[in-house]
């Protein structure tokens, strides 16, 4: 799902995102999958869309969330080398960067779990604080099946140089 949103610094484009898990039974046309076939179709297909719409929304800044279904901190905790490429590779092609690749051990953030959800953004935007996450059920509302992540984002141009 994509949306631009109005925002007190203007616009920007926020898509939102689920891919699928390494046994997804099967491709968009049907087709039986192999483990971890769906999920790299996936970020083919949704490169493409990061791209063009870096490409169609000039300076408007960008952001990518959800469930990526890959840790991305280097733990190989759930994931496969083609599909942690292939992402490290379509995020470049689009110019973003994910902001919640770290482990979250060695950062004391300790969700009980590595991170598989995860917000990537373009370079008009930075972290304003810190990343914070919290377990699977912390508190009174489970929120998803996996630590939940969030970051507080500014306009990179509003940091001090």
């Amino acid at each position: 799902m994509t949306a631009r949103v109005e925002t007190p610094f203007g616009p920007m484009i926020v898509y939102g995102t689920v891919i699928p898990y390494a046994n997804e039974p099967q491709l968009d046309d049907g087709t039986p999958a192999r483990k971890w076939e769906a999920h790299v179709a996936a970020i083919e297909r949704q490169g493409d869309d990061w791209r063009r719409l870096r490409t169609d929304h000039p300076g408007v800044p960008l952001i990518v969330a959800g469930d990526f279904n890959q840790s991305r901190d280097g733990s190989g905790y759930y994931s496969s080398r083609q599909g942690e490429e292939r992402l490290t590779s379509r995020l470049s092609d689009a110019d973003l960067r994910c902001l919640t690749d770290m482990d979250v051990d060695a950062t004391g953030l300790r969700p009980g779990r590595h991170l598989v959800d995860h917000i990537c953004t373009s370079p008009e935007l930075r972290i304003d604080g810190s990343v914070l996450c919290w377990p699977v059920g912390e508190g009174n509302v489970r929120l998803s099946d996996h630590p939940t992540v969030a970051v507080d984002l500014c306009l990179a141009s509003a940091l001090p140089a």
